[in-house]
């Protein structure tokens, strides 16, 4: 049976995790590379006796003589960089498992990046791990359709519930040595913004609906912190992070660009006197 190493990152990581002990895989020791999960992720490993490491743990002796008895180390959903002496050194395979479509959508925000370019697709992606991020040859591909009124975390809802079994199949299918791999063409990467532009503050009057709708479903993650960033408005020199956008058809209200309604309620006037109602922290 292969034995195998699981780098965690996120809360998708601790239900795999899970699975793998519940499918009865081999698992030679588990590493949490985000704080956030060290306690859950040690508690897990300890309740099934499995060796468990914290991420400033990685290079040290104890953890290098588990590698000796790794087959394969799956990095899920971490944002931890292998170094090149780690990669080099390791005698199995290391694998990441990535939430988007490559080689289209690498490295961060790849979710709310394909919602910014509407893209109609998007999914899960497992490579193998080289120097380069998200440069690896290509294992296994689950997409799955973008919907309308999907919001960022809707899509990585969707996502975390596809990723416990893409990653049954890819345990499976290396142990059966059925891996094929596919070129990650460079190439074929698209640009998006790393991060909300203009740190997502909304310009009354210039900003398009349009525009602000697709950065709305882009950077929504409430009730969680939206890694790529939140729109925001600007009142009285004060910015106040939207939570919630809706287009706005009433006629009672005569304003220039923004009008407070209650404390947590505005009105935003756009290109073509178009009007959001928005609600804020």
């Amino acid at each position: 049976m292969v034995k195998i190493a699981l780098y965690i990152g996120d809360s998708t990581g601790v239900k795999i995790l899970k699975d793998y002990i519940y499918k009865k895989y081999f698992i030679s020791y588990v590493v949490s590379t985000n704080v956030k999960y060290d306690n859950i992720i040690r508690k897990t490993c300890k309740q099934n006796t499995i060796k468990f490491f914290l991420r400033s743990e990685i290079n040290n002796k104890l953890h290098n003589r588990y590698n000796k008895n790794t087959d394969l180390i799956f990095s899920l959903f971490s944002r931890y960089i292998f170094s090149k002496n780690f990669i080099k050194s390791f005698k199995g395979e290391i694998y990441n498992m990535h939430p988007g479509l490559l080689p289209f959508y690498p490295g961060t925000n790849s979710i709310s990046g394909t919602i910014y370019n509407c893209e109609k697709y998007t999914g899960i992606t497992i490579h193998t791990v080289t120097n380069k991020i998200d440069g690896g040859d290509i294992a296994l591909i689950k997409k799955f359709r973008i919907k309308q009124n999907d919001l960022a975390i809707t899509v990585w809802q969707k996502i975390q519930k596809i990723s416990i079994l893409l990653a049954r199949k890819f345990y499976e299918k290396f142990s059966n040595k059925k891996i094929l791999l596919k070129k990650n063409n460079k190439n074929k990467r698209k640009k998006f913004p790393k991060f909300i532009p203009n740190n997502g503050v909304i310009k009354p009057n210039i900003h398009n609906l349009k525009t602000i709708l697709i950065l709305y479903r882009a950077s929504y993650y409430f009730p969680f912190i939206s890694p790529w960033g939140n729109l925001k408005i600007l009142y009285k020199k004060k910015f106040l992070t939207i939570n919630n956008i809706k287009i706005f058809h009433g006629k009672n209200y005569v304003f220039k660009d923004i009008k407070k309604i209650t404390n947590k309620t505005y009105l935003v006037r756009l290109m073509r006197d178009k009007i959001i109602k928005v609600k804020v922290n």
